[in-house]
């Protein structure tokens, strides 16, 4: 929350002495981002801030899954190794949404920053996803996300797309889901699902697993 990278490693550590590592993960980082997100919501964390805080949390949990007999346990979370199931991520911000898919059992392939939608594309034929995730703190990224669907579309692929991050909204989801234009009738069938924050990303996640859920 206050955005202090140097020395994380120590407090971590201290942390996971004192309480476990998916303690440390569940209770301390995804509480401390969770408030932070809603700071980011409120418009009351300028993007510099953002990014700062997203390479706190980077180093944190790169410092939990570096610990000796520790990696298993937060990727495995509480569901065990969901195969075949994975996620991709367009900026680092959105790092945490990938520790908290992970901590819940699921597989995440996670590309670099602003990759090209070929790359991406390419990727979730490779590994046969189950879903591809967007993420955008900025309106110039958030662009990329209705070409994006648009060639989805135009290659008739079947991965649901998940979106969010600062610079969009549910309104701009619904809007992608047509990758023609909105004055087309035609929509992306797979679907575009907006995701407010991470945990939701996960709930949506769960549901596109879970075909009783999904249509519940």
């Amino acid at each position: 929350m206050r955005r202090k990278k140097e020395g994380v490693e120590d407090w971590i550590d201290r942390s996971v002495e004192k309480i476990g590592a998916v303690p440390t993960l569940n209770t301390v980082l995804l509480a401390a981002d969770e408030g932070g997100g809603r700071q980011v919501r409120c418009r009351e964390l300028i993007l510099p801030f953002v990014l700062q805080s997203a390479e706190v949390m980077k180093r944190a949990v790169a410092q939990l899954g570096a610990l000796p007999g520790q990696a298993r346990g937060l990727h495995q979370g509480h569901g065990g190794d969901r195969d075949g199931v994975r996620r991709w991520s367009t900026t680092s911000a959105s790092h945490w949404s990938n520790t908290i898919l992970t901590n819940n059992g699921y597989t995440v392939v996670d590309l670099r920053a602003s990759s090209p939608i070929s790359k991406i594309l390419d990727a979730a034929v490779e590994h046969d996803a189950t879903a591809i995730g967007l993420s955008a703190l900025l309106v110039s990224t958030s662009k990329q996300m209705p070409a994006c669907v648009q060639e989805l579309h135009e290659a008739q692929l079947s991965f649901p797309v998940l979106i969010g991050g600062a610079a969009i909204n549910r309104n701009f989801g619904l809007r992608i889901l047509y990758p023609n234009g909105t004055q087309s009738d035609e929509t992306y069938e797979p679907g575009v699902y907006y995701c407010k924050d991470a945990f939701e990303g996960l709930a949506k996640m769960d549901q596109l697993v879970d075909p009783e859920a999904a249509t519940a």
